[in-house]
């Protein structure tokens, strides 16, 4: 088979074709042209078949001389083939080995890459939230004067609880302990204002970048 691969190689290098293709089909084109003529004459069937085979005996001898004194090689022609293909000396081993190395720093690249972008939304998240506070600046520091009258005020009502407990003062300390609600409700209501602005965490960090 692979004597006949490479006869056929020489032959298409030399003719163009291969001979023993190009007889086949030519003696198929004859066949069928004297066939359709056979036909139109309306001929005997049996005169038909007779002459069909006449046909057939004298075009395979001539395909046999075509092949045997045209289509051949001259006598002077070596089997030599033609160099065409680039032949390639490369060690496929390596070459594979580089395609691995490159593909395990692709990923690594990849992996680089999302955690710049993890960090860059990080960074944008952090100053998407400084910037709203920075537009509550005023707020802040109003919560905050609020929240140190709140805290003196505390101070001061538990002076004065600690007052009337001492003197045994019930009705001071009913008032007080009003007073005291009072001004738990008011702390509570500012705190509320404060966390719609930010977290208390939040809050904490502007307050030291600002001081």
């Amino acid at each position: 088979m692979v004597i006949e691969q490479e006869a056929n190689e020489d032959e298409i290098e030399y003719f163009g074709f291969v001979p023993y293709c190009f007889t086949l089909e030519l003696q198929q084109c004859l066949e069928d042209e004297f066939n359709d003529t056979i036909s139109e004459l309306n001929t005997d069937k049996e005169l038909a078949k007779q002459i069909v085979g006449y046909f057939r005996k004298n075009c395979f001898m001539m395909v046999n001389y075509m092949r045997r004194n045209i289509l051949k090689f001259p006598e002077n022609f070596k089997y030599e083939r033609l160099v065409t293909d680039e032949v390639v000396e490369d060690d496929i081993q390596e070459i594979l080995s580089d395609v691995n190395q490159l593909q395990k720093e692709k990923t690594n690249l990849m992996k680089k890459i999302n955690e710049l972008k993890i960090e860059k939304i990080k960074k944008i998240n952090i100053s998407s939230g400084y910037k709203s506070l920075l537009k509550h600046k005023e707020d802040y520091y109003n919560l905050k004067e609020h929240l140190s009258e709140i805290k003196k005020l505390v101070e001061k009502t538990e002076l004065k609880y600690a007052s009337y407990v001492q003197n045994g003062d019930l009705n001071g300390i009913k008032k007080l302990m009003q007073h005291k609600n009072i001004e738990n409700e008011y702390f509570d209501n500012e705190l509320v204002r404060l966390e719609r602005i930010g977290s208390i965490e939040t809050l904490k960090q502007l307050k030291d970048n600002l001081n």
